[in-house]
């Protein structure tokens, strides 16, 4: 769980800034995802929706630990596409 304080200048974030309540859910990287990372992803949708009363059922607990992110680098590409990586974790 990250807290930001970026309020402006992503499409992540607009509904946000328009004081609709939104969640960004980020896991994986380089376009790809574990098994794990997929169920955890449904689980944290699954316990927000029993919280705000959605959904009946048990809460899956579990302990976060904020991370504040106070120094934020963007790198910007001089040109747009898509880049599929040659190698992969561990090469």
């Amino acid at each position: 769980m990250v807290r930001s304080g970026v309020s402006r200048g992503g499409a992540y974030n607009y509904v946000s800034s328009c004081g609709i309540p939104a969640v960004l859910l980020e896991r994986g990287g380089q376009g790809s995802r574990t098994e794990e990372e997929v169920y955890s992803d449904k689980r944290d949708i699954y316990n927000l929706l029993i919280r705000l009363g959605i959904y009946e059922a048990q809460k899956e607990d579990r302990t976060y630990y904020p991370l504040d992110v106070d120094k934020l680098v963007l790198q910007y590409a001089e040109y747009t596409g898509l880049w599929y990586p040659e190698k992969k974790p561990g090469d």
